[in-house]
């Protein structure tokens, strides 16, 4: 086995370090440019872009400058293409690591499709968060604008700044309700729940009174709670709630769907989980549910 071992080993090191056979080519990876678009409202702008592509994806780095007295914390980017046929072609990334007030830094991230050097290739910051609020770009003429920036050095993009809402118990209480709401009454959701009687939610999750729902109980529990109602019932669905994610005006809840099932030591059990994320702004003195996807 050892000897198997070495043999395997020496071969490894062999096709490592062996020079290409004589019509044998390694095909070298070049960076294709890629052209910063800024927007002026921004606080934070690209100074310079490259993209790596590899079959199915490219790797973008880049260079940004953060001119705002806070820290950035988070970036949606989109990388634009015009393609030989003058089609538009976009596709987004994010970057998720901080960006120091005042400070410039390289960074790094993937994007999931690859970035010809045939190309017009445009890169534009979409979306920049820090604490105390969201910068957004509006997109709405991304077309014309990319092909502006073929011939002309400066285009333009209107932004916008919205604070971050304050979230009261209340607004939490009344976004809970919406959220149960629609559950019991799509019909996709409904059938995840299992029954639109009872719902059961993780009492640890909660820092918010449970809203009052006409033919509905809604129950907190524990996992003790859980297994004891699976024991009696045979399986039953219980939520889990992560806490808020807060982007200006908007409110973004994700509810998690588990279960529990009767013990049993004659079959692997394997957990259901479900996810729905739910976005919510306020309209008026109200909330009202903007989207919502669901994923396992």
């Amino acid at each position: 086995m050892r000897a198997v071992t070495l043999f395997l080993a020496f071969n490894a090191a062999l096709i490592a370090t062996h020079p290409p056979l004589p019509g044998q080519h390694i095909q070298e990876v070049i960076p294709v440019t890629v052209i910063s678009l800024n927007s002026s409202g921004l606080p934070v702008s690209i100074k310079a872009a490259t993209a790596e592509t590899e079959i199915v994806n490219s790797w973008l780095e880049f260079t940004v400058t953060n001119a705002s007295s806070e820290e950035i914390s988070e970036l949606l980017l989109l990388v634009i293409t015009l393609n030989s046929e003058n089609q538009l072609v976009t596709a987004q990334a994010g970057f998720h690591e901080p960006i120091g007030a005042g400070s410039t830094r390289k960074c790094g991230t993937l994007i999931d499709r690859p970035v010809g050097s045939s190309e017009q290739n445009f890169v534009l910051v979409t979306k920049a968060r820090s604490d105390s609020g969201v910068w957004s770009v509006d997109v709405n003429d991304l077309a014309e604008k990319a092909r502006l920036a073929v011939t002309r050095p400066h285009v333009d993009f209107p932004s916008r700044y919205e604070p971050h809402t304050v979230l009261s118990k209340r607004d939490q209480t009344r976004i809970f309700e919406l959220i149960l709401k629609d559950m019991v009454t799509d019909p996709e959701k409904a059938a995840n729940l299992g029954t639109t009687k009872r719902i059961l939610i993780f009492k640890e999750d909660l820092n918010f009174a449970l809203p009052k729902i006409s033919s509905v109980q809604v129950t907190p529990v524990n996992f003790q709670e859980v297994q004891r109602i699976a024991e009696k019932e045979k399986r039953t669905v219980f939520l889990r709630l992560e806490p808020p994610r807060i982007e200006g005006t908007r409110v973004q809840i994700r509810i998690v769907l588990n279960d529990r099932e009767r013990s049993t030591g004659e079959r692997i059990i394997v957990p259901f989980r479900f996810s729905y994320l739910f976005t919510c702004i306020k309209s008026g003195e109200d909330w009202r549910i903007e989207r919502s996807i669901g994923y396992s």
